[in-house]
């Protein structure tokens, strides 16, 4: 693979100043690869402080599970 001449950022054609990362040089790779897991990582924070989907808790069974069923 030789697209070392690619930028590693690009301007956008739609005549805005904004750039975008290009995948295809690796400097624009690894820029795009460390976004995503800035992304993920994020997520999996966001659900682990708010025990959300996978961490959530199970659910509790029975009508007195909270207080303990122990026996009267």
């Amino acid at each position: 693979m030789h697209h070392d001449d690619e930028p590693g950022s690009t301007r956008a054609r739609w005549g805005t100043s904004r750039s975008y990362d290009t995948p295809r040089n690796p400097v624009g790779l690894a820029l795009v690869l460390i976004v995503v897991t800035l992304l993920c990582v994020g997520t999996m924070l966001i659900l682990v402080a708010n025990r959300a989907g996978p961490f959530a808790p199970p659910p509790a069974v029975g009508p007195d599970a909270r207080s303990g069923g122990g026996a009267p």
